[in-house]
């Protein structure tokens, strides 16, 4: 019998691959390992998994359709339009529902119509974010008591949405009858209406939070260098995140004058839109070897502007003797303030050597060149055949 060449013998061992049948296999034998051999080289395609649809989801029968829906029932709804990145930027803001989450209120976006403008606000106690819409249409009246939906829910639906509608709209529609336990959340063409729950607990006061926590654009004259405050490492995050969402590469802050006083961001090119830190974070001064770095005359000023909220202080801590808790206020940044500049007249003490080394090892070297120079120019003989001779005569010369 002729041998077979290791090129047939492959060719035969794929064919047995092929042709060995599974259900007739027996354990431990050869076949049982060609089986096997099979299942391993050739694995059966997964079957793609459909998109996860939340709850209380209403969809046309047929997926290709994109007829507008009509809901019949006997309940009359409302119908406001929303901004998709300002909904997304507050639901980075809103903290989620969890067992740990004592605060259950905050986990939700809040609606509220005020004057002539809506409010969406997010907060988890540490930080606000506050944007306004307009319309030409008015608002329905049951936004001026203030709506809250629940904020899982909301990003669940939003996700869902944002999928099926594939970016064609920034805006989704929300429809609510008064007094209903929950909202509809459709897309613009009305395609798919999604359930969002609406909380029946009570929203805080944000109005009254955000007033004292902005109160920093009041202005003042005392300057960074005066604070024993900065910004936590996550709010940093969750600002760049709002600012991703929001498609801003700017963002602009105001930072606080007092310890109480919140940090206000602002989104480049994201008008009615603001967004507070309201929990400062204590933080050392800043070091006596890092002021140099900021410049003399950049010290210079901070340091009049020091002494002047010194001044100022003084002054407020004399005429609050008869309220010893606005004293004590007062008093606390005066002391802060007068630890600044004792750290910024050091600062620019230890700057002093470093100048005159500095000036000491040329810098007026060229000027004694260049008078040198100018004297040799000007006992030298003049010669009236070059253009610059020429030029350094007098007019009667000419």
């Amino acid at each position: 019998m002729k041998a077979k060449t290791p090129r047939t013998a492959a060719k035969v061992a794929r064919a047995d691959k092929k042709t060995a049948p599974e259900t007739t296999v027996a354990k431990g034998s050869g076949v049982a390992v060609r089986a096997a051999s099979v299942q391993l080289d050739k694995k059966p395609a997964k079957a793609r998994e459909p998109a996860k649809e939340p709850e209380h989801v209403v969809m046309p029968s047929d997926a290709h359709s994109r007829v507008p829906m009509e809901v019949k029932d006997s309940v009359t709804r409302e119908r406001v339009a929303l901004s998709i990145p300002r909904l997304r930027a507050a639901l980075l803001i809103a903290p989620k529902e969890t067992p740990k989450e004592a605060r259950k209120n905050l986990c939700g976006i809040h609606l509220r119509v005020v004057d002539a403008s809506l409010h969406i606000v997010a907060t988890d106690g540490a930080q606000m974010l506050l944007a306004y819409m307009s319309s030409e249409k008015g608002w329905p009246d049951f936004l001026r008591t203030g709506l809250t939906l629940s904020r899982d829910p909301l990003a669940e639906a939003m996700g869902f949405l944002a999928k099926i509608s594939k970016g064609a709209s920034d805006q989704v529609v929300m429809e609510y009858a008064p007094g209903s336990a929950a909202a509809w959340l459709c897309s613009m063409d009305n395609y798919a209406r999604i359930q969002v729950p609406v909380r029946a607990d009570q929203y805080p006061d944000y109005r009254a939070a955000m007033e004292g926590a902005t109160s920093a654009v009041r202005g003042g004259e005392a300057q960074p260098l005066s604070l024993d405050t900065g910004i936590g490492r996550e709010f940093v995050k969750a600002s760049s995140a709002v600012a991703a969402v929001l498609q801003s590469n700017a963002v602009k802050v105001i930072a606080p004058i007092e310890e109480r006083q919140g940090w206000i961001m602002s989104y480049d090119e994201v008008p009615a839109l603001v967004h507070v830190i309201m929990q400062t974070k204590l933080a050392m001064p800043i070091d006596a070897r890092t002021l140099p770095l900021l410049g003399s005359s950049n010290l210079k000023g901070s340091l009049a502007a020091l002494r002047a909220t010194a001044t100022m202080k003084e002054r407020a801590v004399k005429e609050s003797e008869n309220d010893a808790q606005a004293q004590k206020k007062h008093q606390a940044v005066l002391d802060s303030v007068r630890v600044r500049i004792k750290a910024v007249e050091q600062a620019l003490a230890s700057m002093v050597p470093q100048l005159e080394h500095k000036k000491g090892n040329g810098e007026a070297k060229p000027k004694k060149a260049k008078s040198k120079r100018a004297k040799a120019s000007k006992d030298a003989p003049v010669d009236s055949a070059t253009p610059a001779a020429a030029a350094s005569l007098p007019k009667d010369v000419h």
